[in-house]
C-alpha cells in the first residue's frame, strides 16, 4: 500500500511538470527552451525509474525496450529543435515541434505502463 501512495504521487508530479510546460508552451506560442525541456525529461525519467521500483521492488532503464527507445529518440529531436530554434534567435515552428514532442511524452508514458505491468 505504501508503495501505491509514493508512486501515484511520483507520477503525478511528473504529469502535472509536463502540463504546466506544455500549456505555457502553447500560451507563449513558442516551445520550451532546451533547459526546461531537459529539467522537465529528467523530471518524468527519475520518478518513472523510481515509480518501477516501488511497485516491481527493482530498478530497470525502461529505455530498453522498444517503445522506450523511440520515445527518446523522438524526444531528442525536439530537444534538437529547441535548441537549434534557440541559438539562431528565429520564430519558433510549433506545427513542427508540438507533434514530435507531444508524440514523445505519450511513447514514454506507454512504455513506463507496459514496463510495469510486465514486471509486476
Amino acid at each position: 500500500m505504501s508503495r501505491l501512495i509514493w508512486a501515484s504521487a511520483l507520477i503525478t508530479i511528473a504529469l502535472v511538470w509536463y502540463t504546466a510546460g506544455l500549456v505555457l508552451s502553447l500560451k507563449k506560442k513558442r516551445p520550451h527552451s532546451f533547459w526546461c525541456f531537459f529539467i522537465g525529461w529528467l523530471a518524468f525519467d527519475l520518478p518513472g525509474t523510481i515509480l518501477m521500483y516501488l511497485i516491481a521492488g527493482k530498478i530497470t532503464l525502461n529505455c530498453h525496450t522498444v517503445p522506450g527507445m523511440i520515445g527518446f529518440v523522438l524526444m531528442a529531436i525536439a530537444a534538437g529543435l529547441a535548441l537549434k530554434q534557440i541559438l539562431n534567435f528565429k520564430e519558433p515552428l510549433m506545427k513542427l515541434f508540438t507533434p514530435i514532442e507531444a508524440i514523445g511524452y505519450i511513447i514514454r508514458l506507454c512504455s513506463y505502463l507496459v514496463g510495469i505491468a510486465i514486471r509486476i
